[in-house]
C-alpha cells in the first residue's frame, strides 16, 4: 500500500478550481491633502498612479498565492481520503473509525504545519453515513503549542446549516465561504470540498484562513505616505479594513452606511481596474481610490448565487 501523504509539489490549481474562484475587487485608498496635490491629470500624477498600481498588484499576487496554496493542498487531500477509506466499513464498523483516525490524524497535522498558511485544517466524514460525528480537526491558536487536535462539536451541531459542511456534503459544492465567526471565536473564511466515492459524498476536507492574518498582511502594504489597502465586496461590505471592525451582530460595516457613496460604489463595480475620487465634506480634501479586480478565492454569500468584490 502506498505511503499516505497530502503534500505535493506546488503547482497551478486545476481549471475546475479556477472556475470556482470568485471575482473580487481590491481597493487602495490614497488620501490627498489638497486639490493642489491632486496630480492625476499631470505627468507626475500618471507616474505615481502607475507606481501605485504596480505596488498593489505585486502585493495582491502574494496574497492570492496563499489562497491558491490552500486550494491545492485541500484538493490533494481528496484522492488520499478516497483511496484509503472503505465506505462499507466506515458505515458499519466503529472499530474501523479508529484505524482511519490513526492513519489520517498525523498526516493532516503535518500538512497544516508544513503549509504554514492555515491555522485550521480538518477532515469530516458524513454524519449520515457514519451515524455519528467522526472528524479530525487540528487548530493552531498561535500560543506556541502548534496544531492541537480539537474535540468534536457535538452531533447537534449538524442540525443547523453551516455552509462549510452542508454545501459540500449535500450540494456537492466546492467553495470559499463568506466570512463567519468560527468555533474558536475568530472571523474566518473556509475553503472546503466534497469527498465522493461510489457515487455518494462520504465527507468533506478543508482549511480556513483567518481574517486577522489577512488583515495583518494588508496592513504591511503602504502606498506613498497615506495610502492603505482594504477588501470590500460589490455591495460595499468592509470585509477587511484597518479602520473598521465587524459589527457585534457578526456583519461587516457597509460603505453605504458611512455616507452617500452609491455613485462611487457603482463606478468601482463597472470596471475591472481604475481610479476614481471623492471629495470629503469636512475639509474639502480629495480621496483617491484605486480599485483592482482580483482572483482571490472569496467570497459568495449566500453560496453560490452572488459574486462579491473586495475593498
Amino acid at each position: 500500500m502506498a505511503a499516505l501523504s497530502f503534500l505535493k509539489p506546488k503547482g497551478k490549481i486545476s481549471s475546475k478550481i479556477s472556475m470556482s474562484i470568485i471575482i473580487t475587487n481590491l481597493i487602495v485608498l490614497i488620501i490627498i491633502a489638497s486639490i493642489v496635490g491632486y496630480l492625476i491629470n499631470t505627468k507626475v500624477g500618471v507616474l505615481s498612479n502607475n507606481l501605485a498600481v504596480q505596488q498593489v498588484e505585486a502585493n495582491l499576487n502574494l496574497i492570492e498565492q496563499d489562497f491558491e496554496a490552500v486550494e491545492t493542498a485541500v484538493q490533494t487531500m481528496v484522492p488520499q481520503v478516497i483511496g484509503f477509506t472503505d465506505v462499507e466499513s466506515l458505515r458499519s464498523d466503529t472499530s474501523y473509525h479508529q484505524e482511519l483516525d490513526d492513519m489520517f490524524a498525523p498526516v493532516i497535522k503535518l500538512t497544516g504545519e508544513r503549509l504554514g498558511i492555515t491555522r485550521s485544517i480538518y477532515m469530516y466524514y458524513n454524519v449520515d453515513i457514519v451515524g455519528d460525528e467522526f472528524d479530525i480537526w487540528f487548530y493552531d491558536n498561535d500560543d506556541g503549542k502548534g496544531f492541537v487536535r480539537q474535540p468534536p462539536a457535538g452531533i447537534e451541531y449538524y442540525d443547523e446549516y453551516h455552509a462549510w459542511y452542508d454545501e459540500p456534503v449535500y450540494n456537492r459544492n466546492t467553495l470559499w465561504t463568506f466570512p463567519y465567526l468560527s468555533e474558536t471565536g475568530s472571523l474566518i473564511t473556509s475553503y472546503t470540498t466534497p469527498v465522493e466515492k461510489n457515487g455518494e459524498v462520504i465527507g468533506v476536507v478543508g482549511m480556513d484562513l483567518y481574517l486577522d492574518d489577512i488583515s495583518e498582511k494588508l496592513n504591511e502594504i503602504r502606498i506613498f505616505e497615506s495610502g492603505y489597502v482594504y477588501f470590500m465586496n460589490s455591495k460595499g461590505d468592509m470585509i477587511v479594513h484597518p479602520k473598521f471592525d465587524w459589527n457585534e451582530d457578526g456583519t461587516p460595516v457597509n460603505l453605504l452606511d458611512l455616507g452617500d457613496y452609491e455613485q462611487l460604489l457603482s463606478q468601482m463595480n463597472e470596471s475591472k481596474k481604475g481610479f476614481c475620487s471623492i471629495q470629503k465634506l469636512m475639509d474639502k480634501s480629495l480621496i483617491q481610490l484605486l480599485h483592482i479586480l482580483a482572483t482571490v478565492g472569496f467570497w459568495h454569500h449566500p453560496y453560490p448565487s452572488q459574486k462579491f468584490q473586495l475593498s
